[in-house]
This record gives structure tokens, C-alpha cells and sequence, in this order.
């Protein structure tokens, strides 16, 4: 698959936000574009709520979608094409793989520099265990946005995150969401999602750390 750049002119320091809107209305189907306007809209009201940089967050979740115009079956041609590097064993799950082509297109489309928006578009569907606020408030603006998302989806995370004031409890919800919708499906589970599971469950306490080295085992 041959892409063309095309790059909206901007200095890094000073991204013009109506210009990456009107970019993306162009190439989004409409109910990706208001998805990608409610992400944003949602990781703004997160931001304040959790004191990061609301710019940062509001980018983030505007592009966080934005290689959605290109069809899965082309996106791993495109990841070939332009040398992305993908981690773990995402080439099984195909759903996933627009989010590493939005980083590469946030970056070399719309001249985005910031390594921590990029990282929070990078991880705003698996997720990592190394995830920065940013990243986890663009992780969760995505998946419970007033524009498109259904209340039946949103609601937990939502109560969740009220009630708690953590993001990693409403992630860890959003992770049981997906884990058993893709169990129901038979659809592949990513190894990256079940290592940020595990370690999501004992960050939040639920789980306690297993103790290692403590004699029970022999060496093979």
C-alpha cells in the first residue's frame, strides 16, 4: 500500500487544534469524527479532574483514531510499507492495529512531536503497564465518550471512576469488559492484555504479588 505524506504545516510548540478538526472531518467517516470529538471532549473533563496537561489530553483523544479511514485489511500492508514497529503478538488481532498507524499519521500527517501524546495515542487500546495519566485518560476517553458510546458500555467505568477516583480501577474494568467480549466471540486475546490484567489486578489490590524465589521449586 503506497501512502502519501500530507502534512498539515504547524510548529510543535503551538498545534492548531481547529486544523487537525477540520483534517479529520475530511478523512473520518462522520460517526468517527464525533467519536474522535466526544474522546476528546471526555479526555478534557478527565484532565482537569486528574491535573494533566489539558492540551496534551484534548490532541490526544482527537487523533487517537485518526488512521480509522484505512480499511483493516490494509492496515498491516501499511505497517509493512512504512516500517512501524508493532510490540508483542498485535499482528493476531487486527482491530488494534490502527492505533500504532495514529501515532506514525499523528506524527508524520499532522506534526505532532510530543513524545507523551504520541505514547497516549500509541496506547489507547491495549494499553501498557508503563501508562502515564495521559495515557490512561485517553485509554478510558475513548472508551466512555458521550458521542457515540452506549450507556450499557459506559456506565460501569463511569460509576467506577466516580466512585473510586482511579484510573487504573476504571481501566481494569474496561479490560474485563473486552476480555469477555472476546471470549464470547472466540475472537484471539492479545498476550499485551493479559499481562496489563494481571498487573492491573495487583495494582488495584485485588490480587496479591506472587512471592518468588522461595524454595518450592527446583531448576529443571
Amino acid at each position: 500500500m503506497t501512502y502519501i505524506e500530507n502534512k498539515i504545516a504547524m510548529r510543535a510548540e503551538n498545534y492548531n487544534i481547529d486544523l487537525i478538526r477540520n483534517r479529520l472531518k475530511e478523512v473520518l467517516s462522520q460517526k468517527r469524527y464525533l467519536h474522535s470529538i466526544g474522546t476528546e471532549q471526555k479526555a478534557l473533563e478527565l484532565a482537569e479532574q486528574f491535573g494533566v496537561d489539558r492540551n496534551k489530553a484534548a490532541i490526544a483523544g482527537l487523533l487517537h483514531d485518526c488512521a480509522k479511514f484505512i480499511k483493516k485489511e490494509q492496515m498491516l500492508d501499511f505497517i509493512k510499507d512504512n516500517n512501524i514497529k508493532i510490540f508483542g503478538d498485535s499482528v493476531n488481532a487486527p482491530s488494534i492495529l490502527h492505533a500504532y498507524v495514529s501515532e506514525y499519521l499523528a506524527k508524520h500527517d499532522y506534526g505532532i512531536n510530543d513524545p507523551d501524546i504520541l505514547s497516549a495515542i500509541r496506547n489507547h487500546t491495549l494499553g501498557d503497564i508503563n501508562m502515564t495519566d495521559l495515557d490512561k485518560i485517553v485509554f478510558i476517553a475513548d472508551k466512555i465518550e458521550d458521542n457515540t458510546r452506549h450507556e450499557d458500555y459506559f456506565e460501569e467505568i463511569r460509576n467506577t471512576l466516580k466512585k473510586t477516583n482511579c484510573l487504573n480501577e476504571a481501566i481494569l474494568i474496561s479490560y474485563a469488559q473486552t476480555i469477555k467480549g472476546l471470549v464470547d466471540k472466540n475472537y484471539y486475546i492479545n498476550q499485551i492484555t493479559i499481562r496489563n490484567w494481571n498487573y492491573l489486578l495487583e495494582q488495584t489490590g485485588y490480587i496479591k504479588p506472587i512471592i518468588k524465589n522461595i524454595g518450592l521449586y527446583k531448576k529443571i
